[in-house]
């Protein structure tokens, strides 16, 4: 079987259940997985990609969003920061630096982590 890279990675990106979006340190959306296009279908979905995040945010979202970009900037250690403790939801929402093997920072996504306990079964099918 021969794949691209780019294949392989978007493979693994769609089984995340959850919005998945990639931007490159210039905020420009490289890449949106299918929760993420169906959740911001309103503000164009898949079409989105390829425009920069911050028209779609508002000035304090962009601001966190700058504030952790920077960070991310200062030292190769700083990967990944706490955005949102949703309490309501027992969601966290976490911004990750994206960086090449060199430690660079090439970019940054947002990955949400439930702390919500599964109730299924080890092994259990799961639709």
């Amino acid at each position: 079987m021969d794949f691209s890279d780019f294949e392989f990675l978007k493979g693994y990106a769609e089984t995340e259940d959850f919005p998945l979006v990639i931007c490159d340190t210039a905020y420009r959306i490289r890449y949106m997985n299918s929760v993420a296009a169906e959740k911001y279908k309103k503000l164009g979905g898949k079409n989105m990609i390829g425009h920069s995040l911050s028209v779609f945010m508002d000035e304090e979202e962009r601001s966190k969003v700058e504030m952790g970009v920077e960070w991310f900037k200062e030292s190769k250690e700083n990967r990944k920061l706490l955005a949102i403790r949703d309490t309501r939801r027992c969601l966290d929402i976490y911004l990750w630096a994206i960086r090449d093997e060199k430690g660079e920072l090439i970019g940054f996504c947002g990955k949400q982590i439930s702390r919500k306990q599964d109730e299924n079964t080890p092994y259990e099918i799961i639709d």
